[in-house]
């Protein structure tokens, strides 16, 4: 799954359009390249509509292509597998993220199967992004730890490695050992850039790791330092769906600051932007903030107001 350079959310964990990476030597043929296309298609509706329109046809691509019993040829494995991750990666940003995991594994599993150590890394670094996301720590560290140690692994993906394990460390405070493994990050994205690395890791770049130090930095202390950086990533935002993700950001980190005027005017713009970006993760994640607040001391006008919005689209949502 290569990424496109052709969008920059702010705040969010699908930083650029997702493609599939090629696979290893002498696994490609007619059949790889066919469901690439159709990948293609899916991932371009992707970009227009979301993911929540794509992730069940990205299901039926992969069961279409899904073995069942008997040896099966090395080259149908890897395309299967590839199919596996982007259908897992789709159903991660519709959130439904239990399906995203099983295809995640399977993945992973049917990549090392296929003999591809360096796509099986790939998906590994999916899964310890999901596990973030879920707020599996020790999960989505052991998980990093496994790209780390794969010689195989693109050096952008052991950027990557070390920006989950901040990540992941961030969320039970453990701000030393978060705020080490964002630094490394910054220092080796810096040394790993080269004119060999593949297409499909370009996307992690210096300004992608910056982008996750400042959910770091909202978590382990530096809510006001994150959030001046939020607010001046929101107001560069391209796309309603940018401008909506970066808000639900600046929501939570002022919730965790307790500046609960700023929640109140971001929860309105929030308001306004959900039925232009009926996209499930960022709401997902908002209504996560939602019970954050109900259960503080905020005042009870704003939490009836954080409630509603967070209860207000479900049925745009889902339809």
């Amino acid at each position: 799954m290569a990424v496109q350079h052709t969008r920059t959310p702010p705040h969010d964990t699908r930083p650029r359009e997702p493609r599939i990476p090629a696979g290893e030597p002498g696994h490609e043929g007619p059949d790889r390249e066919a469901v690439r296309l159709s990948i293609g298609k899916l991932l371009d509706h992707d970009r227009r509509h979301g993911p929540e329109q794509v992730a069940d046809a990205a299901l039926a691509l992969w069961r279409n292509h899904a073995h069942t019993t008997g040896r099966v040829r090395t080259p149908h494995l890897a395309t299967e597998a590839e199919i596996a991750q982007v259908a897992g990666w789709l159903l991660f940003h519709a959130d439904r993220q239990g399906e995203a995991h099983r295809a995640l594994l399977k993945a992973a599993h049917l990549a090392r199967l296929a003999g591809e150590p360096g796509f099986r890394s790939f998906v590994l670094d999916l899964l310890s992004m999901h596990a973030v996301e879920t707020g599996d720590v020790g999960e989505a560290v052991a998980l990093a730890d496994a790209v780390l140690s794969s010689s195989r692994a693109s050096p952008r993906l052991h950027v990557m490695a070390h920006v989950r394990k901040a990540r992941a460390y961030a969320i039970i405070g453990e701000r030393a050992r978060a705020l080490r493994e964002i630094d490394q990050a910054k220092v080796n994205v810096l040394d790993s850039v080269a004119e060999t690395d593949p297409d499909w890791s370009r996307w992690i770049d210096l300004r992608q790791v910056a982008t996750h130090e400042t959910e770091i930095l909202a978590r382990v202390g530096h809510g006001e330092a994150a959030l001046e950086r939020l607010v001046g990533t929101s107001e560069a935002a391209g796309t309603p769906l940018q401008r909506l993700t970066s808000l639900v950001a600046i929501c939570g980190t002022a919730a965790r600051l307790t500046a609960w005027r700023e929640v109140g005017s971001t929860t309105q713009e929030i308001a306004v932007l959900l039925p232009q970006t009926p996209f499930a993760l960022p709401l997902a994640r908002f209504r996560r903030m939602a019970g954050r607040v109900d259960r503080s001391n905020a005042p009870v006008a704003l939490k009836r107001l954080v409630r509603h919005v967070a209860d207000g689209p479900t049925a745009l949502v889902r339809a």
